[in-house]
């Protein structure tokens, strides 16, 4: 058997895409959360996370009427050349010391990369098949973080050396490249040929007609929503205590691509070493139930004993779990589904509900904060994800009795 196939060679490229637009994410989230701490606070982020879902739908209706207009090669490589244009006004406006544009990078921030890598799931979901994507899914998220974690030690001790703001070119540079990782995967080979029915209202846009006729892509909007609001509550636990610990911009943004550098490597282990035995020889509920059960436990943790150390553990261990076990698991269900399922509906469902959930659950925090000044995030927040975990399992049950994909 041949294993330098052109598929698998394509995939090697567009995983090269994700590493370096991966490693520029990892180090603009850092410095972007320092920046904004410093510049505003850990109580002001909800305010600002309350504004994503906005910007995500306008994101998100651009890159629709861009696909439409050119497809799905240039709309790729178009959207990350504009990722970098925006990165950079912002950097020229913050040397100006210009606040705006401080909550107008964090929002950026907030949505560029979920509609960049939902781009790079959606070619690779239109080359496989169901039974190569169990296989290649984990591999792929592990190369990304190998190649992340390759690029981002270097990375890591510059903010101390060159300051926050002047890393926000550094990202620039990163996202171009990955451009021309993706000229070369659609190079080597193209996506499955079929017949694409082109958008002719909002709703088509945004893929909302899929929601109606596809149970499999509501259930797993629901699943997306549910885990970011998990999500945002363990990240503002978590930063609350990063802020009162590390008071220092600089020295904050250095431990946070640092913390950033152990989960790639968690995440280059787990995708090689457990997550294509998990999916190609465990029944895909056991996979399902046991994310969500791991999360609870974290929760409960971090409700009996608040510290760094559990507030790291739910929040990482989070991240980590969600991007290289749940995202792999997740992404078989879209291969077998249509065109506008696997870009449209794909799109709505991994940005506009994405981002959506975490800024509607950051208005309510903002909301509860405002009422109940005295809010210790660490004490309130876990035992309402115990709760959300367990309606996943709920959820995740629905999703599996809704797909047709073999072997569950």
């Amino acid at each position: 058997m041949k294993f330098f196939t052109r598929t698998r060679t394509s995939i090697f490229f567009i995983s090269l895409s994700a590493a370096s637009l991966l490693t520029g994410y990892k180090v603009l989230r850092s410095v972007t959360d320092s920046i904004y701490l410093t510049t505003f606070g850990a109580a002001k982020i909800p305010y600002a996370m309350t504004f994503v879902p906005f910007v995500v739908v306008l994101g998100s209706l651009g890159f629709s009427i861009i696909l439409k207009r050119f497809g799905p090669e240039k709309t790729f490589k178009l959207t990350t050349f504009l990722s970098g244009v925006f990165f950079l006004i912002c950097y020229f406006a913050v040397l100006q010391k210009i606040p705006a544009f401080i909550v107008a990078l964090y929002l950026i921030k907030e949505v560029y990369v979920v509609i960049l890598v939902a781009q790079h799931w959606s070619f690779i979901n239109s080359i496989v098949t169901t039974e190569e994507s169990k296989k290649i899914s984990g591999p792929v998220i592990g190369m990304t973080a190998l190649g992340a974690l390759i690029a981002g030690i270097p990375l890591q001790p510059l903010p101390k050396v060159i300051g926050s703001v002047q890393m926000i070119p550094i990202v620039c540079a990163l996202t171009w490249l990955s451009i021309l990782f993706i000229h070369f995967a659609y190079r080597i080979t193209e996506e499955r040929k079929e017949e694409i029915s082109q958008p002719k209202s909002v709703i088509d846009h945004l893929g909302l007609k899929q929601l109606r006729t596809e149970k499999t892509i509501l259930y797993l909007a629901i699943l997306i929503c549910l885990t970011q609001v998990i999500s945002i509550l363990f990240e503002l636990s978590f930063l609350n205590v990063l802020q009162h610990e590390i008071p220092d911009q600089d020295v904050r943004s250095a431990y946070l691509v640092k913390m950033w550098n152990y989960a790639d490597f968690l995440a280059f282990v787990l995708t090689f070493g457990v997550t294509p035995f998990l999916l190609t020889y465990l029944p895909m509920k056991a996979v399902q139930f046991t994310i969500p059960i791991f999360h609870f436990g974290t929760a409960l943790l971090l409700w009996t004993r608040p510290s760094r150390t559990t507030a790291s553990l739910a929040f990482f261990g989070f991240k980590v779990i969600d991007y290289n076990i749940f995202d792999a698991a997740k992404e078989v269900f879209y291969v077998p589904l249509s065109f506008a399922s696997r870009y449209r509906a794909k799109q709505f469902v991994d940005s506009i509900v994405y981002r959506s959930a975490k800024g509607i659950t950051s208005g309510v925090v903002s909301l509860f904060q405002s009422i109940f000044l005295a809010l210790t995030p660490a004490v309130v927040f876990p035992p309402v994800c115990m709760g959300v975990a367990l309606v996943w399992v709920w959820i995740s049950k629905k999703l599996l009795s809704s797909s047709d994909i073999e072997h569950f």
